[in-house]
């Protein structure tokens, strides 16, 4: 009987071993449609719910990624306007639909131009300007801007979100929220900051490209 009973128990553990991983290695799925003008409802909501009566002055600039677990994560980045910086905030929506704040986490611009070591940094100096709530609409100058920056690139796709920040230095520095596809079969997607310079000529270069992984900010 005992013998029995250890096996049982043996083969509960399994059960809760595999479950646990299978909760817990869902990676996290980018979102296409950042700007919090194009996000659904069914986006803002678990946002709106967890904040709900807090005490904070942010605005959401929008949705970085979503992750299904017992329920589901959702990861936000917005404005903090009494710092004038960013911030991430991942709230968990569970299956009744109550939403809460699981983390809430700094998120630095000029951490991620410093770190970068795919490109050139010379012109990357400590005065960067926020921009208030990421611009999420790029004007036309933005966009040439970073076009004609990235043409020459091979491997990566990327596409422009936002200008997060602007540093002047003998020109500009744009640093740009964006996605990035890989080049192959799979089509990867992931989010990078991609800094732009443009000097005083209007001669312009990818100066940084830094990749942000969203499971940093899980924690």
């Amino acid at each position: 009987m005992k013998k029995i009973l250890k096996n049982i128990l043996l083969v509960l553990i399994c059960f809760m071993i595999i479950g646990c991983k299978k909760q817990n290695v869902n990676e996290w799925t980018i979102n296409k449609s950042i700007g919090s003008l194009n996000l659904k409802a069914d986006y803002i909501k678990p946002y709106s719910d967890a904040m709900k009566d807090k005490d904070y002055n942010y605005e959401l600039v929008g949705l970085l990624g979503e992750q299904v677990v017992s329920g589901t994560n959702y990861m936000y980045l917005v404005y903090d306007s009494d710092n004038n910086s960013y911030k991430v905030i991942t709230v968990y929506k569970n299956l009744e639909n109550k939403s809460s704040i699981l983390y809430t986490n700094d998120f630095d611009v000029t951490k991620y131009v410093n770190e970068s070591k795919e490109a050139n940094t010379q012109n990357i100096s400590g005065g960067w300007i926020t921009n208030i709530f990421g611009k999420n609409k790029l004007n036309k100058k933005e966009i040439d801007l970073f076009n004609k920056s990235t043409e020459k690139i091979v491997g990566v796709s990327y596409i422009p979100i936002s200008v997060l920040a602007t540093e002047e230095k003998s020109g500009t520095n744009y640093a740009y929220l964006c996605y990035g596809k890989t080049q192959d079969k799979i089509g990867t997607t992931n989010i990078y900051l991609l800094t732009v310079y443009e000097d005083e000529h209007h001669t312009k270069e990818v100066v940084s490209i830094c990749y942000i992984d969203l499971s940093k900010f899980a924690k």
